[in-house]
């Protein structure tokens, strides 16, 4: 009884008992020390400051202004956007925009939408700004209008303010009927869709490329011959470029030097074919040397250079840094021209140009009046055509019918109108473009902007504008496009 009450007293007073470890010392003296580099991330999950011992209660509170929590990063973020976004809307204030949208996939898969608007400021200069990115559950063309529409209200802005659009080529943005273009020009007849120019004829190329089993067959070739190696150097040292996505005028110098190479091409093929060490590349020499000399080739290969020489010049123009729109637009319609000129007037030439390729190259060349038989297809079955028939209208015909077809489709009378009527506005050589009936013309594409009395004082405002700017020093010597 007695140490009992020793041992109690002691405890009482701090001191050290006689038997066992002072347990109530060592929390104490635990809860000084803080392990301050393993605090939890999420704030909720820690103690009060005020919980830690008074020595500790700084550094702890210095550690929480570092901010690392993940739900507070995510909130600063937040804030960013909000604030980033707010400041851009008060740069548009009321005035009309244009809109640039695209989708996408994210790691996740999940598809999302990304909205840019496009506007003049109020010094002239032309802005884009990023308003934010959505996610969709679907990408088709109404869901998609829903989703821009959302967004846009969200930010006190509707489809009335829209004075522009521009998407990718992909049919549940541009399509004519059902796309997103549509849809939102059937609520807004003045937000016009104007594409970039050099990519519509890049999708218009493509799009030949991917509807014709032919020249799908084609390109696949041509892409195996300018990927081969040779086992010491690539193929692109014999002046095989790669075929740019964007920039198609590879295309047309890539097929003018498969003509000229062609020996050195048969001849490489050879090699590979009798040298290789690896039997899939002897195989594949081979196909490709079967393609490569085989009529069909040598018909598309001409067939293509023919077209995308007639291309070429106004595949260039549009990809300068500085675009001269008038010119551009008559480089179009010189083109579809020369288009239709060949479809209608120049089978027999090509015919021509051909069979002296195939006779100093020792390429077979099929008796056109022989029945065709679609390959893969029994002689019973086969429609009677002949191999005239077959080249003439199943390829000739059906490739430059392909590639006219989308050029009209992407590039409508209504947007080269536009553009043309843009063009006068510019202030190069002392605005010699300027052209008052096409821009009293232009504002009929803004029915909702200018209706007919509108109309009627807008040409006595443009020659006003034109003879002041004409006469003041600081218009003069401008360059504009």
């Amino acid at each position: 009884m007695d140490k009992f009450v020793i041992r109690k007293k002691a405890r009482a007073q701090g001191g050290p008992s006689k038997k066992g470890p002072n347990f109530c010392n060592a929390t104490s003296q635990n809860e000084e020390q803080v392990d301050l580099q393993n605090l939890p991330a999420n704030p909720g999950e820690r103690k009060r400051i005020s919980d830690h011992p008074s020595k500790t209660q700084k550094a702890v509170k210095q550690k929480n202004l570092q901010m690392l929590a993940p739900s507070i990063q995510k909130d600063i973020v937040k804030a960013c956007v909000v604030e980033t976004i707010k400041f851009n809307i008060e740069e548009l204030g009321d005035d009309m925009f244009g809109i640039l949208v695209d989708e996408s996939s994210d790691v996740s898969t999940k598809e999302q939408l990304a909205v840019v608007l496009h506007f003049v400021n109020d010094w002239g200069f032309l802005i884009a700004r990023f308003l934010g990115v959505v996610h969709v559950a679907n990408t088709c063309s109404i869901s998609l209008k829903s989703v821009v529409e959302s967004l846009l209200l969200e930010h006190g802005m509707s489809l009335s303010m829209i004075r522009g659009q521009g998407y990718d080529g992909a049919s549940n943005m541009h399509g004519e009927h059902g796309g997103l273009k549509s849809l939102i020009l059937k609520e807004n007849k003045s937000s016009h869709y104007v594409h970039c120019f050099a990519h519509q004829l890049q999708l218009a190329l493509l799009g030949t490329a991917k509807n014709h089993v032919d020249v799908i067959w084609f390109f696949d070739v041509v892409f195996d011959i300018i990927n081969i190696k040779t086992g010491k150097r690539p193929n692109q040292q014999l002046g095989l470029k790669r075929l740019g996505d964007t920039r198609w005028g590879s295309h047309y110098r890539s097929l003018l030097n498969m003509v000229e190479m062609y020996l050195d091409l048969i001849e490489v093929l050879h090699f590979i074919f009798i040298d290789a060490s690896f039997s899939g590349h002897r195989k594949n020499a081979r196909g490709i040397m079967t393609s490569l000399c085989s009529f069909d080739f040598a018909f598309i290969l001409h067939l293509m250079i023919d077209i995308l020489g007639i291309t070429n010049d106004l595949s260039l123009a549009l990809q300068r840094e500085y675009q001269d729109i008038v010119n551009a637009m008559h480089l179009l319609e010189t083109s579809k021209k020369r288009l239709q000129l060949l479809r209608d007037d120049e089978f027999e030439e090509l015919l021509e140009k051909l069979y002296q390729y195939c006779y100093d190259h020792d390429i077979d060349i099929p008796k056109m009046d022989d029945i065709y038989v679609t390959p893969g297809r029994s002689k019973r079955r086969a429609p009677q055509i002949n191999f005239a028939h077959h080249y003439r209208v199943e390829m000739f015909y059906a490739i430059i019918n392909l590639q006219l077809q989308d050029l009209n489709n992407r590039v409508n009378e209504i947007n080269t109108k536009l553009l043309i009527c843009v063009a006068c506005l510019s202030p190069k050589d002392t605005f010699h473009a300027f052209d008052m009936i096409k821009l009293v013309r232009m504002a009929e594409f803004y029915p909702y902007k200018f209706d007919s009395g509108d109309a009627g004082a807008l040409s006595s405002e443009l020659r006003n504008y034109i003879t002041n700017v004409r006469q003041r020093d600081g218009f003069q010597g401008l360059w504009g496009y």
